[in-house]
């Protein structure tokens, strides 16, 4: 589709010291097929490595087609919110996310989404499945969410997602207008995961959807804002998050109780700690609510189901090693 009319679609894709990936996310931007103009913005946080040298290439081979942002000094170091620094240099009606590790997988993505929030007008946000790349190891578990039996919550989800962020970023599509004032918030909370704070801003003020196809692939790195190869950073990671939680449950005066809230981050730093064989910090996190052993219950449930399905079929399709 033709750039030459203003946008109604704008792709948002922030990147850092990323030239192994940046490639494979700006091509699934470039091969989106829709029936309306959509801008294409880059926001490059001044990277140190030849990330730039990947985007200019492009930039010359697709003229007009990539709005390339390069910020001489690296803003997130000194506290500025990276998707709100590069959504402010995107002008359409709807911004679709993705972060340049990332990329998508279905070329009708943004028309996808685009029909389904212009059909469903008061939808802040709509989600769909992704793929998971385990990049250390090479593993990819497709459709990540339907291999799981995990159904993400679609409609009013506030109370839902005070639990858990169960939403990928690279499959999002929002309305502008739904994220704007979440800032008030980031800046108050100061938390690690912009992403959860404008999700629960959206699911505020608008209901959010759930598309079943698998719409990009979320790449796993060994270090990154959310998967971390030691403790600490796991459980910085993971304070912030309960606090953003108790935050909005306090907000919109929720019903909630509090150590439901609290369950959750036990359960997920057991889970954590677990997974690493670390048994003994594990049941440092124990904590005696019927909430925590729901979640136990229910990942034991899951795990048991999976295997049954791979026994059933004889190979697990949603695990393949590259």
């Amino acid at each position: 589709m033709s750039m030459a009319s203003k946008p109604v679609v704008s792709v948002v894709c922030v990147v850092y010291n990323q030239e192994q990936y940046i490639s494979q996310a700006i091509e699934s931007f470039l091969c989106q097929e829709t029936n309306f103009c959509y801008e294409i913005v880059i926001h490059d946080d001044a990277s140190t490595d030849r990330t730039s040298d990947v985007i200019n290439r492009y930039c010359e081979q697709y003229p007009g087609r990539i709005k390339y942002v390069r910020q001489p000094k690296n803003v997130y170091s000194q506290g500025a919110r990276i998707f709100d620094t590069a959504i402010a240099f995107s002008s359409g009606e709807f911004v679709a996310l993705c972060e340049g590790d990332d990329f998508w997988t279905d070329p009708k993505k943004l028309q996808l989404q685009y029909d389904y929030l212009v059909a469903n007008p008061d939808m802040g946000a709509v989600f769909g499945d992704a793929n998971v790349y385990y990049q250390a190891s090479g593993v990819t578990l497709f459709a990540h969410d339907r291999s799981r039996g995990v159904v993400p919550p679609a409609g009013w989800v506030k109370e839902s997602l005070l639990r858990a962020n169960p939403y990928k970023t690279c499959t999002v599509m929002l309305r502008r207008e739904a994220v704007q004032g979440y800032a008030v918030h980031a800046s108050r909370l100061q938390a690690k995961m912009d992403d959860y704070v404008a999700w629960l801003h959206i699911a505020g003020h608008y209901r959010i959807g759930y598309l079943p196809e698998v719409l990009g692939t979320y790449r796993v790195l060994e270090q990154s804002a959310s998967h971390f190869s030691e403790g600490k950073g796991k459980l910085r990671f993971e304070r912030s998050a309960y606090k953003v939680s108790t935050y909005f449950c306090d907000r919109y005066g929720s019903a909630l109780p509090r150590n439901v809230l609290r369950s959750g981050y036990s359960f997920n730093m057991f889970m954590y700690f677990c997974r690493a064989r670390k048994f003994k910090a594990a049941l440092g996190y124990v904590y005696c609510s019927a909430e925590f052993f729901r979640l136990l219950w229910a990942g034991v449930y899951r795990a048991v189901w999976r295997k049954a399905k791979r026994l059933r079929g004889g190979v697990d399709r949603s695990r393949v090693t590259q």
